[in-house]
């Protein structure tokens, strides 16, 4: 029995040739041979017993050991995506390095080549060109993100000013920042270089504002004007100088030039001009209407005589001719 142990032990020694050491995650040794040909591996384990008594030979046979198998699930492998799929998890992976738009390729590829998400995408080319892409797609998303937020601190920022009534279209910078920097609105926005921007554009919305404002006032205070010119009841070829002194008193009886005080001297003369006008134009209309109704008139007295002539001529002939 002895000769077969040792026979058996050479045997095994044999095989030791085609094995290998590997390490688990516990730090044990491991040997493993390929003993068949198929892609499975084994894990023997021989036990030899030092009992010189014992005839017995404990030799455990071969245990196939559990084979990592490529999974279909598992990120990384060779079957794991699709090709859209392993893009999609590519750019996911991108996304989470909180990378910057004008970020470079060298710059994001360590923090990004060790994951399995990585090796989804086998081209280097496709890597590249994928991060491209994402790059263009992040600068939109960040101007879009800048945009909103802009938008968001401009009207803030505009309305605060319209709060401050001592703040007008003319009110320096200087002079307002002290008033506004312990505003909410005034520290959301990114620094002084756009407080100052977003102040600008506020002066010059109110300076617009101001003169709408002042130009329907005068308009509306050159209509009052107008009137007044209409209840005097002028000539059609008045002139500026003989009428002047007559509305000036009149809009001094009736109390009337606060009304009338957004109105300068040349919005005076430019009404009464345009009033004239108006009043030469119906003046002319109507002689024009005269002379054409007194035209027509005579032209049908005209008419009217011809044919009284004419039958008067054909009666004489017929009388005459009879004779």
């Amino acid at each position: 029995m002895e000769g077969i142990f040792h026979a058996r032990r050479a045997q095994v020694l044999e095989q030791q040739s085609d094995w290998r050491e590997c390490v688990d995650d516990t730090s044990r040794i491991q040997r493993s041979a390929q003993w068949t040909s198929k892609t499975e591996w084994v894990f023997p384990e021989v036990e030899f017993s030092d009992d010189r008594t014992s005839t017995a030979l404990t030799l455990q046979t071969f245990i196939p050991a559990q084979q990592t198998v490529e999974d279909e699930n598992t990120p990384g492998t060779e079957a794991y995506f699709n090709k859209e799929e392993a893009k999609k998890e590519f750019v996911r992976l991108l996304r989470k390095t909180e990378m910057e738009p004008t970020s470079q390729w060298n710059d994001v590829l360590p923090q990004i080549i060790k994951n399995p998400a990585f090796r989804g995408v086998k081209d280097p080319v496709e890597r590249k060109r994928l991060f491209e892409e994402y790059k263009q797609t992040l600068y939109k998303e960040v101007e879009e993100k800048e945009k909103d937020r802009r938008h968001r601190v401009r009207q803030a920022f505009l309305q605060m000013c319209r709060r401050h009534t001592d703040i007008k279209h003319y009110t320096r910078w200087k002079t307002a920042r002290p008033i506004l920097q312990d505003e909410t609105d005034f520290k959301a926005a990114k620094d002084d270089d756009e407080r100052r921007e977003l102040y600008e554009e506020f002066r010059i919305e109110a300076l617009k504002e101001f003169e709408e404002k002042e130009y329907a006032e005068r308009k509306d205070a050159m209509n009052k004007f107008r009137k007044i010119l209409e209840e005097l009841e002028l000539e059609p070829y008045a002139r500026w100088r003989s009428t002047k002194e007559i509305f000036e008193r009149k809009i001094r009886e009736e109390n009337r030039l606060e009304e009338l005080s957004t109105m300068k001297e040349v919005d005076y003369l430019n009404v009464f001009e345009d009033f004239v006008k108006g009043l030469e134009k119906n003046f002319n209309d109507v002689r024009q209407a005269e002379k054409d109704a007194k035209y027509r008139t005579e032209r049908k007295n005209r008419d009217a005589f011809n044919v009284g002539s004419h039958t008067t001529l054909l009666t004489f002939r017929l009388y005459f001719k009879n004779l």
